[in-house]
């Protein structure tokens, strides 16, 4: 089993950022950028690094992807990544997300 160094590609960053901020306050008490990055991520991360050869592929097997089952306060969420070449050797890349956002809204409130 080869396992893989796994990076965070810019634009994965720059969506991850924009769409969890780094704390709470009154107007925003869902999960934070660091929430996002040490549950769904890590998860997302440990599964490209170790399973790579076995993911489901898009593009032609360029681009492989992890899709995680709803965790806590996180909707299901799919993981994109690329196997890239670097001087040092392949790398996987996390380059992009799609979240569920709206899927704990889907179930009855029992107290409603």
């Amino acid at each position: 089993m080869t396992r893989y160094e796994v990076t965070y590609g810019p634009e994965f960053l720059a969506a991850a950022q924009a769409a969890y901020p780094d704390q709470r306050n009154t107007r925003y008490s869902g999960p934070t950028f660091h929430d996002f990055m040490r549950v769904p991520v890590r998860s997302a991360k440990f599964a490209f690094a170790t399973n790579w050869d076995k993911l489901p592929s898009e593009m032609g097997g360029a681009v492989r992807l992890v899709i995680l089952g709803p965790h806590w306060t996180f909707g299901p969420i799919v993981f994109y990544a690329a196997l890239v070449s670097r001087r040092t050797g392949p790398v996987i890349e996390i380059t992009a997300f799609e979240e569920d956002r709206d899927y704990w809204d889907t179930f009855d409130d029992p107290d409603d």
